[in-house]
């Protein structure tokens, strides 16, 4: 096989190998993005169940504080009702217990007046000699005189008793207005008294009323604290809840995005799924172009293979006559061995090989042998190869680089690649000029 059959052949079973590994590379990354794109659509799945759970969580949330709220502020109206009608009921009975109080006060400055004019009358009564009466025959009673109008005005002042006189007596006698006069006085006090206690039991009663105002005012006062303290954990309760909902509204815009996100990411991956399935598609093409010429290489590297065992028959029959042609040569060396060479080298006849491949040689019998240089045999041109008159008698191996030399000039470089006992087969690596039979070779 040719060295560039044979660099054909390795790099495209490089890039069949590159292809493979590079198509379970884009399988391997294909089934991952599958499950990727399987996880994210889950993940969506459960953002969206969220978002409505979510959605529901906050509508709920919203109609409980709205009703909270109405419930509140109705309970809050009628409190205040109440509070505002206790409140002025409240001021009206402390208006009418200052009304009461200042009745009280000057019907008691009234009493404490007439109870001094009294003690000032029976002191000045006291004070004067009591008259001698002689009681006569009573005159008729006078019709009684009307009573005082109102009791703010002072009593009249009491007058001095005077000495009535008719005409049956001459004795001075008590005048009987003054009589009259106490008795109204006695009366008036009697009426003030009662007046008096009215207005205590008004004013008691007025008291008990203020009493049972102050606590049911006091019981209000309470039901107010307590409607205030329902009010501030309503509005703590309000807050809470419009905290919550601003932050399930937080979490509900979050979710949206990592939606979005997780949709962004989702056109991503079917992006990228599209273009790996074009470029799988694409691999396959050239892995099918590739098999292709892999088959068709191998069929190439069949015939190569079957021209080049062709060529190694032909190759080792023309050795096989080139060896039968070394020793008729050596037969005839051996006859004419008597002879001797005018110079120190002997040029051995040049070996022709005939178109259809058998070689044809010529000598002179009346030369010497070649010494210890080898010489070309035989050229090769098509095959590339020579034949060397130097074996393993010479100490040649597979494998050894010879020289080729004419007139003490380099001209080519030889790898041996067979080796028989006095000739050898040379592939030509490197030349510098065409190679003829006879050049030396050491």
């Amino acid at each position: 096989m040719s060295k560039a059959a044979k660099q054909s052949l390795f790099i495209l079973v490089f890039l069949l190998i590159g292809s493979v590994i590079y198509a379970g590379k884009v399988s391997l990354d294909k089934d991952k993005l599958s499950k990727e794109n399987k996880k994210l659509s889950q993940e969506l799945s459960q953002v969206s169940k969220s978002e409505k759970s979510l959605k529901e969580v906050s509508s709920k949330l919203k109609q409980d504080l709205e009703t909270q709220a109405k419930i509140a502020d109705e309970q809050k109206r009628e409190y205040q009702k109440k509070i505002t009608s206790a409140e002025t009921r409240a001021d009206k009975l402390l208006k009418d217990i200052d009304t009461v109080t200042k009745d009280r006060d000057k019907w008691e400055r009234r009493i404490e007046s007439v109870k001094n004019e009294r003690d000032n009358l029976l002191a000045k009564l006291k004070e004067k000699p009591e008259p001698q009466i002689i009681y006569k025959e009573r005159p008729p009673e006078p019709k009684a005189e009307p009573e005082p109008e109102k009791i703010e005005k002072k009593a009249p002042a009491i007058a001095m008793p005077k000495a009535s006189y008719d005409q049956r007596t001459t004795v001075v006698t008590r005048d009987d207005g003054n009589e009259e006069y106490w008795a109204s006085v006695l009366r008036v006090k009697a009426e003030l008294e009662i007046e008096l206690k009215k207005l205590k039991d008004e004013v008691t009663s007025h008291s008990v009323e203020v009493v049972e105002v102050t606590r049911e005012n006091n019981e209000l006062k309470v039901k107010l604290d307590i409607l205030n303290h329902e009010k501030e954990e309503v509005d703590r309760e309000i807050a809470y809840k419009e905290n919550l909902v601003n932050s399930l509204s937080l979490e509900l815009a979050r979710s949206k995005n990592d939606k979005k996100f997780v949709s962004d990411r989702v056109d991503k991956v079917t992006a990228e799924n599209s273009s790996l399935r074009q470029q799988l598609g694409q691999l396959v093409s050239t892995k099918g172009a590739l098999e292709k010429t892999i088959v068709r290489l191998t069929q190439e590297k069949r015939n190569i293979e079957s021209q080049l065992g062709k060529t190694d028959g032909l190759i080792q029959s023309k050795i096989d006559e080139i060896w039968e042609i070394k020793e008729s040569i050596d037969r005839a060396f051996k006859s004419t061995s008597d002879k001797v060479s005018s110079s120190s080298e002997v040029e051995l006849p040049p070996i022709v090989v005939s178109a259809n491949g058998g070689p044809g040689i010529s000598f002179n019998p009346g030369e010497t042998s070649p010494g210890y240089d080898g010489r070309v045999v035989s050229i090769n041109e098509e095959n590339n190869f020579v034949i060397v008159d130097i074996g393993e008698g010479s100490g040649i191996n597979v494998g050894d680089n010879l020289s080729v030399y004419r007139d003490s000039q380099y001209i080519a470089r030889l790898e041996v690649i067979q080796v028989r006992t006095d000739i050898s087969a040379a592939d030509i690596r490197d030349q510098w000029s065409r190679l003829k039979a006879g050049d030396v070779v050491r």
